[in-house]
């Protein structure tokens, strides 16, 4: 079980060492169609995979570098540049054989926000969602009446935590490439951490409010984790939510509470 939770982020995160990539000189020239700068910390790629070739997205920056899958046929990904201003290399990559790629499509993205958390208000890839979701218009009938950033959080946060529960039996179904569906899980009102940090996410940035989703390991949990972070713009930093730990806590009749000790959730790996 331990095994199939980390599979389940990592796959869709696709931690690949660049060691195993083989970097082959594209055939042609970049073209400007594949990427699009949408001048708020999130990148546009499409890309129309044919061949339903293995094809992935490389983001990479400072040595630390991001993939994301590309499906059969048709591909418009939002992808969140989530590590800073500075210079992002971009690459579309082609399996050629084994865990060896080929560059297809390569360019370089100057990051240059006033605010570079800004990112973090918008959808992407990882957290996908419209205005007209029904977990975003659950959002508006919550904080409806709220005053204050944190009395919609908390808002939020009590209404997951109360209603959602954790999906045991969902995580033999996890496969490489797993990315959560927003609409699915707030239906179902269940999920496994990635999708619950998802919702969480999804529903508080359509409220205006900066949230990561994270994903890394924390002492609270023995197995590859995601959770939250939310950005308290009074005080001016970022604290920790984990709704998932809650949902266990709640579930089991034990006490919890929303903020958690920083201390216990330094090990991040990835932000979205």
């Amino acid at each position: 079980m331990k095994e199939i939770i980390r599979n389940g982020i990592r796959g869709t995160i696709f931690f690949l060492f660049l060691s195993a990539f083989l970097y082959l000189p594209a055939d042609k020239a970049m073209a400007s169609e594949f990427f699009k700068d949408n001048e708020n910390g999130v990148l546009t790629v499409s890309y129309n995979n044919k061949d339903n070739a293995k094809i992935k997205v490389g983001v990479t920056k400072g040595g630390k570098s991001y993939y994301y899958d590309l499906k059969k046929g048709k591909n418009n990904i939002d992808i969140p540049l989530t590590m800073g201003n500075g210079t992002y290399s971009i690459r579309i990559f082609k399996n050629v054989t084994g865990n060896k790629y080929s560059v297809l499509e390569s360019q370089e993205f100057e990051l240059e926000l006033q605010n570079e958390d800004d990112v973090y208000l918008h959808p992407n890839v990882i957290v996908n969602y419209d205005m007209d979701y029904a977990a975003v218009i659950k959002a508006g009938q919550l904080t409806k009446n709220c005053k204050t950033e944190e009395e919609k959080v908390k808002a939020v946060y009590n209404f997951v935590v109360k209603n959602f529960n954790y999906d045991y039996d969902k995580l033999g179904d996890i496969q490489s490439g797993y990315i959560p569906d927003i609409k699915i899980v707030y239906k179902n009102k269940k999920g496994i951490c990635y999708d619950i940090s998802a919702v969480m996410a999804s529903m508080l940035r359509s409220q205006g409010i900066r949230v990561r989703l994270v994903t890394g390991y924390t002492p609270n949990i023995s197995e590859y984790h995601a959770w939250n972070m939310i950005y308290d713009s009074k005080k001016k930093k970022w604290y920790t939510v984990d709704a998932t730990y809650d949902i266990g806590k709640r579930a089991g009749g034990q006490k919890y509470s929303m903020v958690k000790k920083a201390s216990e959730y330094t090990d991040i790996r990835y932000r979205y």
